[in-house]
């Protein structure tokens, strides 16, 4: 289990801050948060995909469920993908008032030669692809 340090940038406060780390992948990746209410960091999840322009909205009554795409994006060097087409579904499960972990899940396709799309499959792919997704949501 690696544990990264990581401040989101969910806030539309400035100057609050809270603290998450990576945790073992075994049904995607997953990121504890905390010091954030479970609440307002759903809400504010779906508010920082939307001022990005990427499509998002709840999937439950409870809004646990947060997807998010499909959005296309440039693939990674040295790739010779011409696009990628993403879609995510976040899970966000409230551990306490004020820790959370959030649960991603993926669908990347991407666009080759002769205009062909096909499923990305291979894992260190995609999880470059899913930490590219979770980094427009954190703060450097």
């Amino acid at each position: 289990m690696k544990a990264l340090c990581i401040l989101i940038g969910l806030m539309l406060i400035a100057g609050l801050s809270f603290s998450c780390r990576e945790i073992q992948k075994t049904a995607g990746l997953q990121r504890m948060v905390h010091d954030i209410p479970c609440q307002d960091l759903k809400t504010q999840i779906i508010d920082q995909l939307r001022a990005r322009k990427i499509p998002a909205e709840f999937r439950d009554e409870k809004k646990d469920l947060i997807e998010a795409g499909p959005f296309f994006d440039q693939p990674f060097p040295p790739d010779t993908y011409q696009k990628v087409e993403e879609k995510y579904q976040l899970e966000v499960t409230c551990l306490d008032e004020l820790s959370s972990r959030i649960t991603l899940k993926s669908r990347i396709r991407a666009q080759g030669e002769g205009n062909q799309w096909f499923e990305m499959t291979d894992p260190r792919k995609k999880e470059l692809y899913e930490k590219r997704f979770l980094e427009r949501l954190m703060i450097k």
